[in-house]
């Protein structure tokens, strides 16, 4: 049958009142999902978080080597993003295969503190998965024509990127607030590229990554069986660095509240960037300003 819509739509709009705004409610409580934390044999944090029905399950593996531990510019990037190109006798080609094949995907993220590799995969498949997941992790190539490709599309991105005024007032507000020196504010240019090379991501990555001072979560439909498969593979023997080394780092001059205008010539859009340094991630205030950062 026909419906008048423009009716219905004229009712519910006299229904409300549009001047007034809706009444705000806060929630009476806010149930935060449990996580098990286990200690592995080899000295690796576990943590396990059950959820869903779906026959999906997520590994994040995070390790200390972000760019503030790096000697030179991208090396902490190029040591995680570089790692599937070339594992233990495996190619780029063979390594991208085996994931496909299983249904997985894999995904790396660099931050000025972290390194995560993120893989998602079935459960019938875990241990398909992380076999070579364990390799990729573990033993890196860096094979010097990977290094050469992925050297030379990171730079064009990054001129692209550094055409954005978005990305440039993102990049001047870290260097107001922190200086071009300090470890958050030093960022990288399109000339870092050229200076990469395969021995210096190789030395990072040993002194970076290792069982101790790693962690590890694992998420979705899982039981126990997936959580033995998770310490068989990362969790029973020793590797890489034997030290959770975290480095301290200076602390920021103290920024003044300035304004600063970047000019973009013939740029399309202007962008706004506010920002301020807060507390530490080991301030009692940490988690409830990062949720109110998220929502």
């Amino acid at each position: 049958p026909f419906v008048d819509v423009s009716n219905r739509i004229n009712h519910i709009n006299s229904m409300l009142n549009r001047a007034v705004p809706p009444v705000g409610v806060l929630p009476e409580k806010i149930n935060f999902p449990k996580v098990e934390t286990q200690i592995m044999p080899n000295g690796t944090q576990l943590l396990i978080h059950k959820s869903g029905s779906e026959d999906v399950c997520r590994i994040d593996l995070l390790f200390n080597a972000g760019s503030r531990y790096q000697n030179n510019c991208l090396e902490a990037r190029a040591a995680v993003e570089l790692m599937p190109e070339g594992a233990g006798h495996f190619t780029s080609s063979e390594i991208s295969e085996h994931f496909d094949y299983l249904g997985s995907f894999l995904d790396f993220t660099c931050t000025s503190d972290f390194a995560r590799l993120t893989v998602h995969t079935l459960r019938k498949h875990l241990a398909n998965t992380l076999e070579m997941l364990e390799l990729v992790v573990k033993q890196p190539t860096y094979p010097p024509d990977e290094q050469l490709t992925w050297s030379q599309n990171g730079k064009q991105a990054l001129i692209v990127s550094l055409e954005r005024p978005s990305i440039l007032a993102q990049r001047s507000l870290l260097q107001a607030l922190y200086s071009k020196m300090h470890p958050y504010g030093k960022l990288a240019s399109p000339e870092d590229f050229d200076m990469l090379n395969c021995s210096g991501i190789a030395d990072f990555h040993t002194n970076r990554y290792g069982a101790i001072g790693a962690t590890l979560l694992l998420t979705g439909n899982v039981e126990e069986k997936e959580a033995k498969l998770v310490e068989k593979f990362f969790g029973l023997t020793p590797w890489g660095i034997d030290k959770a080394n975290v480095q301290s780092y200076p602390q920021p001059n103290e920024a003044k509240a300035t304004n600063l205008f970047i000019g973009k010539p013939n740029a399309l859009q202007s962008a706004i960037c506010i920002g301020r340094k807060l507390f530490q991630r080991n301030h009692p205030d940490y988690p409830a300003m990062a949720i109110l950062c998220t929502l």
